[in-house]
């Protein structure tokens, strides 16, 4: 059939008492948002007061993001905030990654593009790893100063 529909209470599938104004419950509850366009993937939108703020694509050859990826796009900015490519990449700031995890950030050159917060000792400490030298290189950053290390009791 075609139309509207419209509910002036919580609709609930698999449920007689939703909590929220669409609740699926149910053994491996699940739901399913099916494109049947080729250029246009699935795509389910965040509004407030009817204005777009963000959606989560599926993207398909006419969409945003990467092709055959998932992306978070920010309708605000019209710019994709962080995407997964159809081969595993991680990008947050570009919707191409061309590594595991990129952040891309061309915003402001006196802000970081990743923040390390912890608490005590471990304040400021990451640990990277060279898989060509199967190596950990580790780095930590107390008061404005760096220190590396090849050994992981400086982040202890």
């Amino acid at each position: 059939t075609t139309g509207n529909a419209y509910f002036a209470a919580s609709v609930g599938i698999g449920t007689t008492t939703p909590p929220q104004a669409l609740t699926v419950s149910g053994p491996g509850a699940a739901i399913l948002i099916d494109s049947n366009l080729s250029t246009f993937g699935p795509v389910l939108k965040f509004t407030n007061q009817s204005t777009d703020r963000w959606a989560l694509v599926s993207n398909s050859s006419g969409d945003t993001g990467p092709l055959n990826g998932l992306s978070i796009y920010d309708y605000q900015s019209g710019v994709d905030r962080f995407a997964i490519t159809s081969g595993g990449n991680v990008g947050i700031g570009t919707s191409t990654p061309g590594s595991k995890f990129v952040v891309e950030d061309t915003s402001s050159p006196t802000q970081p593009s990743i923040l390390m917060v912890g608490g005590g000792s471990k304040l400021g400490c990451m640990a990277l790893y060279d898989t060509g030298q199967s190596a950990y290189v580790y780095v930590k950053f107390v008061s404005g100063v760096m220190t590396t290390s090849t050994s992981a009791t400086i982040c202890q």
